[in-house]
């Protein structure tokens, strides 16, 4: 009997044959298809404009044939690897594999990340004072750069060949250059990079100023502006107070602005008497972070120098003062104070008494006090800061007369001698009668030790 095939293997099929009377039995050696990855979706990431390659291996016999398909559009590949040249977007390609015993498939979805311009600056961060020349050097190590250069206000380049383009300006004199450096691939894509440029300028004047226009009063309050005439940028200022050598204010400023502008800063005070003759100034430093100078040069107020109206204080406080009877007493009175005071006394006068003026002190001489000059001496210390009162309290105590001191002087000298007589007597009396008592001491016989 001619066997019956069901089915028309493919010849690289072996198929055995064993005739059991009249039933072929047909063992098919043919493999079904299998991946050799397990995963049928593979998620991958790859930069815009580079070249990746993805891979569909599948195992079985006979070998199968592959498709592919990207976004829908059929692949001509046919092979188990495709090639994707410079990735723009994301993607999703699917690859089948075929044989006659079925398919299978695994997808690929291909996420293209941003690229980063292949430009390098140096430096990327410039600082660099108004007038002075500055350089700035574009390059890449990419190699799918067609052409590269400098688009700027001023300075900028043509199209160059890469890997280095240069802009250069001899005297910067725009406070905001822009400039930035391009590069166009071979794909006909382009893009840009731009440094930051910060352009500086120092302040042309710093001054301080009472806004009160006059002398401060002690007590009151004040404010103090410090005037910074022309600097760029404001925000990377800072104005420090000082008073004498001791720094009370710093400020800093939020606005922003890139060309000269004037600012101010205000300093608040409430002075007090020791102010008088201190000096106040400001100082204006840029900060420009480490891209800046080094060593940037302050510019310095000329020190405005306060002056304080303070009321009349005394150096001595309120006091009583005892003189005898008959002696010459004087009573002085001075202030501190700003303006000089205009002193006073008030008291009783009387023809003994004398007021004179010695610098800054009112002056009461009392020749041979009496009863009469006894009272209250009233010192009044008085400007236009304010007015000040001071009381001297005079007592006058009676001499004592002389013929009562001399006597008093006499008894203490009668008592002084009887006392020291008294003295000698007694003691005299007490070693006659110790010796006279030693001589009734009865004598003893030597001893055989003797």
């Amino acid at each position: 009997m001619t066997p019956y095939l069901l089915h028309s293997p493919p010849s690289s099929c072996m198929l055995p044959v064993t005739m059991l009377g009249f039933l072929m039995l047909i063992f098919s050696l043919c493999d079904a298809l299998e991946l050799k990855t397990k995963n049928s979706t593979h998620v991958m990431s790859s930069s815009e404009g580079t070249n990746i390659m993805l891979t569909c291996e599948a195992v079985g016999n006979p070998h199968p044939v592959y498709n592919w398909t990207c976004d829908g559009e059929n692949m001509l590949e046919n092979t188990n690897s495709l090639n994707i040249t410079l990735v723009k977007h994301n993607t999703t390609c699917t690859c089948t594999a075929t044989s006659y015993l079925g398919n299978i498939t695994k997808t690929f979805h291909v996420h293209a990340e941003p690229r980063g311009c292949p430009l390098t600056l140096t430096a990327s961060e410039i600082v660099v004072k108004f007038g002075d020349p500055i350089s700035i050097n574009c390059s890449t190590s990419a190699t799918d750069v067609e052409g590269m250069g400098w688009e700027a206000p001023f300075g900028g380049t043509g199209f160059e060949r890469p890997p280095v383009v240069t802009w250069r300006v001899d005297q910067v004199e725009e406070w905001t250059p822009s400039p930035s450096c391009y590069a166009t691939l071979v794909d006909g894509s382009q893009c840009t990079v731009s440094p930051l440029i910060t352009v500086y300028k120092t302040p042309d004047f710093v001054s301080v100023s009472d806004m009160d226009h006059g002398p401060m009063v002690e007590g009151r309050e004040y404010d103090l502006k410090c005037d910074v005439i022309s600097v760029a940028p404001v925000q990377n200022l800072t104005v420090t107070w000082y008073r004498g050598n001791e720094t009370v204010q710093t400020e800093t400023f939020n606005h922003f602005n890139m060309t000269p502008v004037n600012t101010s800063s205000t300093l608040r005070i409430s002075p007090k008497r020791d102010y008088s003759g201190l000096t106040f100034r400001c100082e204006a430093e840029l900060h420009l972070g480490p891209k800046g100078p080094q060593f940037l040069p302050n510019i310095c107020s000329p020190p405005y120098t306060a002056v304080v109206l303070y009321a009349p204080e005394f150096k001595e406080g309120n006091e009583s003062k005892e003189v005898l009877q008959g002696e010459d007493v004087t009573l002085s009175c001075s202030a501190d104070s700003n303006p000089p005071s205009n002193i006073r006394w008030i008291y009783t006068a009387a023809v003994n008494s004398n007021v004179t003026t010695e610098g800054q002190q009112k002056i009461i001489s009392i020749t041979g006090v009496t009863s009469a000059n006894a009272g209250i001496y009233i010192c009044v210390a008085e400007n236009e800061a304010g007015r000040n009162t001071r009381f001297i309290s005079l007592v006058i105590k009676d001499k004592v007369p002389l013929l009562v001191i001399g006597v008093l002087l006499a008894v203490f000298a009668i008592g002084l001698i009887v006392l020291l007589v008294f003295i000698y007597y007694r003691n005299r009396h007490f070693f006659l009668d110790t010796v006279s008592h030693a001589t009734d001491v009865p004598l003893t016989p030597a001893s055989s030790n003797a």
